[in-house]
């Protein structure tokens, strides 16, 4: 079997990692989607969070290098 790339890596270990990051930008699309305001930036603080998250597990995926 195939070994995972880092991105794919990184996403599993998001899961464990920031769960919180996860659910809060989930539900900040999803309400914005439900009450008919879904728009481009709506989410961008939970977003940047997100990423914040995947790029610190690709970093320790990666040994600390960049």
């Amino acid at each position: 079997m195939p070994k995972p790339n880092v991105l794919t890596s990184a996403f599993s270990l998001m899961s464990t990692s920031c769960p919180k990051d996860i659910t809060t930008y989930a539900k900040c699309v999803l309400d914005n989607h439900t009450n008919g305001s879904l728009e481009q930036g709506n989410c961008q603080k939970e977003f940047a969070a997100l990423r914040r998250c995947f790029d610190q597990c690709r970093k320790k995926l990666r040994g600390g290098k960049r």
